[in-house]
């Protein structure tokens, strides 16, 4: 064999392995795609599920009776009653809304906006 056959044949056997390298690039690329794709097929599924885990909850409101006669405008048995009322006639409509009300007093922490606005009760003393 001469130097001219031995140059000619280098090329074939590199485009063979470059073939080679392309489908095996292929080949994992396919396998990474089709995983992701099951992947997020599986997410999707477990997400749902949560979404509708967390619809049979109730949303929460907490009420902190404290900070109700603390806003009062004055201290008078008229407006300690007429703040009672209305503080009770407001948590019904949060009853019948779907909620669950927890007092204060028993709530060890909770975010700031399940709170009941006391601003509910002191614009009806006006």
């Amino acid at each position: 064999m001469s130097t001219t056959d031995t140059d000619q044949m280098l090329p074939v056997e590199s485009n063979k392995n470059s073939l080679t390298k392309t489908h095996l690039f292929l080949i994992i690329n396919t396998v990474m795609m089709v995983s992701l794709v099951l992947f997020g097929y599986k997410m999707k599924g477990t997400v749902n599920d949560l979404q509708n885990e967390l619809s049979m909850r109730p949303p929460v409101v907490i009420i902190d009776y404290t900070k109700i006669v603390q806003a009062l405008p004055d201290n008078s048995s008229e407006t300690t009653e007429k703040a009672l009322f209305a503080t009770k006639d407001t948590l019904e409509k949060f009853k019948d809304a779907g909620y669950v009300v927890l007092n204060a007093q028993s709530v060890a922490t909770a975010p700031e906006d399940n709170y009941f606005p006391i601003s509910l009760i002191t614009e009806s003393l006006k």
